[in-house]
């Protein structure tokens, strides 16, 4: 999953390095980068897409995104006591939160989908605007940027 997360990421910098002569992906460079080199590289584009995404650098992202773990925001969660549907592959799992609602999350090699009330339970607001932002679906998310703003909240040290 954090591979997809990855990739999706460096295909979001991809597209801006070759729109980088551009006026809006100019602005992006500019907002980002204290030094905009007259020819940005893909190194550059990967450094605004990371520091868009509220991290100091690619390197940063990276090593957040390497570092979650495998068994996803269950691990350690305080969502006991809620109803979750459990699937061993994505389609079934998207099918059945498309048809109920909830949030799609993935764990290990498998997925489900959970109400309100878990999500609640792991610490996160389920009424954040990031989730309808990334589809609330966890595991293979609409916006990148409102998944990693979620993951920050959803894995970050509790006491």
């Amino acid at each position: 999953m954090n591979t997809l997360i990855l990739e999706k990421l460096k295909s979001q910098a991809a597209i801006l390095h070759k729109r980088a002569a551009e006026t809006e992906a100019v602005l992006r460079f500019e907002a980002a980068l204290e030094a905009v080199p007259a020819r940005p590289a893909l190194k550059h584009a990967l450094e605004v897409i990371a520091r868009e995404c509220g991290f100091a650098s690619w390197a940063e992202l990276k090593h957040f995104l390497e570092t979650l773990p495998a068994d996803g925001v269950y691990a350690g969660s305080r969502g006991g006591g809620t109803f979750n549907q459990w699937f061993r592959a994505y389609p079934p799992a998207r099918e059945a939160w498309e048809r109920d609602g909830g949030f799609l999350f993935p764990f290990r090699n498998q997925y489900f989908v959970c109400e309100h009330e878990f999500v609640r339970g792991i610490g996160a607001d389920p009424g954040d605007p990031d989730w309808d932002r990334a589809g609330r679906d966890f595991a293979n998310p609409r916006d990148v940027q409102a998944w990693l703003r979620l993951a920050r909240v959803l894995y970050a040290p509790r006491s």
